[in-house]
């Protein structure tokens, strides 16, 4: 077996396990506190919620939230082998889900409302370790093409 063939065979099973963690942990996401807001713990959001409501309204506070279809576009990109689109994508999708680091609050009521994120949640850490396994699996996909003479 050459080099190409036996990289390309290390390379499948590698792609797959970083895809399934990702998906796994993206899940699992979903399953845990994400955000605390006003240090109220009653005020705790499960990542589920936010997956569902964090899109509302469509200003700074939601800018995060874009992570998950970006997510879901690198994975679509992906599956129709383009790899480049899914490396940029999957690098974008990451990019958002950091954005909260940076604007720290989420609407809490439809007038909108803010409230502060105070504390990150186990969810929010295993969101941003799905965007990162994504991120490995696209860059792992990558075969940039040689340049035609």
């Amino acid at each position: 077996m050459g080099h190409a063939q036996s990289a390309v065979w290390v390379k499948l099973p590698t792609t797959g396990l970083l895809w399934l963690s990702s998906a796994a942990l993206y899940i699992a996401a979903l399953a845990n506190p994400a955000v605390v807001i006003d240090h109220q713990s009653a005020n705790t959001w499960p990542g589920w919620a936010l997956l569902l409501l964090g899109w509302l309204p469509l200003t700074s506070a939601a800018i995060g939230w874009y992570a998950n279809p970006a997510f879901l576009l690198s994975w679509l990109l992906r599956s129709r082998g383009c790899d480049r689109e899914d490396l940029l994508t999957a690098t974008f999708a990451l990019s958002l889900s950091l954005w909260v680091l940076v604007d720290r609050k989420v609407v809490v009521s439809e007038a909108p409302t803010y409230g502060a994120i105070t504390h990150l949640g186990l969810g929010y850490w295993l969101w941003v370790g799905a965007m990162l396994a994504n991120l490995a699996t696209a860059a792992l996909a990558f075969q940039p093409q040689p340049p035609v003479e």
